[in-house]
């Protein structure tokens, strides 16, 4: 099967700044424990099945260092060794579902995301290198090439 990887990207509540259990969002109702973000790469991987990193696509999570700054926001560092292009395919709240610290990833929209990122990106951990915490791996479908010339933010 040919597959295209995407790794997260996570953000993080100070812990203590904000409670447990996350914040409620009122614009939203949301109750909010973190942000994330998926990274797809347009590399074109031969998997068996479903359920292991490719070989190689550990080199491409590292060659895109990804940052998160009051100042700035989020941040794209990709290395000059890093050959091919990347998108920003998922925007995820983390909710909280059990006490304690027990999160679970929703997909947002982009302009929800971006709202709460407005609204609480006082209080995230500001971080030079985003850590990642898990993969997916996004069916590559012969009728949809892929057309990424590099990097950019869905």
């Amino acid at each position: 099967m040919r597959v295209r990887v995407a790794f997260d990207r996570d953000l993080l509540f100070r812990p203590f700044d904000v409670p447990p259990r996350g914040v409620r969002d009122r614009v939203t109702g949301l109750r909010v424990a973190g942000l994330g973000i998926f990274v797809r790469f347009d590399r074109v991987f031969e998997v068996d099945g479903l359920d292991r990193e490719p070989p190689g696509a550990t080199l491409l999570n590292v060659g895109l260092r990804v940052s998160f700054d009051q100042g700035h926001g989020l941040r794209f560092w990709p290395d000059e060794d890093l050959d091919c292009g990347w998108e920003v395919c998922d925007w995820l709240v983390y909710e909280p579902v059990a006490w304690p610290y027990t999160v679970a990833p929703r997909s947002v929209d982009r302009g929800v995301f971006e709202g709460l990122l407005d609204r609480y990106g006082d209080l995230l951990v500001e971080d030079e290198h985003l850590s990642t915490t898990s993969f997916r791996l996004e069916p590559v479908s012969s009728a949809s090439p892929v057309v990424l010339a590099g990097g950019r933010s869905a």
